[in-house]
């Protein structure tokens, strides 16, 4: 039985792009947070994932959003970056972007995810 795994399903968002675009959030604002002059200064990072079923079948449309925030000498930036992936929902609640199995269109007439 296949097991839900984030890391993976993460690197394959968006075609990879997504995970990049976290490392490079993570990135600029841990630099922010130790150049600022204020100690009590932070930096946020938030992701937002919303999954939205497709039809009656077992893909998902997945909506990755990111937003950060790094502090400045006087205030701070904030950037927003939103993305979507169609995914497949297998065995586990893996989610992938090709389907696990393939299904025999002859004898069944739904797919199982459970």
């Amino acid at each position: 039985m296949s097991k839900a795994n984030f890391i993976d399903t993460l690197a394959e968002l968006d075609g990879g792009i997504f995970e990049q675009k976290i490392s490079a959030a993570l990135a600029e604002t841990a630099v922010a947070v130790v150049n600022s002059d204020d100690a009590k200064k932070t930096g946020k990072i938030t992701i937002e994932l919303t999954l939205e079923r497709i039809g009656n079948g077992a893909q998902i449309n997945m909506a990755h959003k990111l937003t950060y925030k790094r502090p400045l000498a006087r205030g701070n930036i904030v950037e927003t970056n939103e993305t979507s992936t169609l995914v497949y929902c297998g065995k586990g609640g893996a989610l992938t972007i090709t389907p696990d199995t393939q299904l025999d269109l002859i004898t069944k007439t739904e797919r199982q995810v459970a």
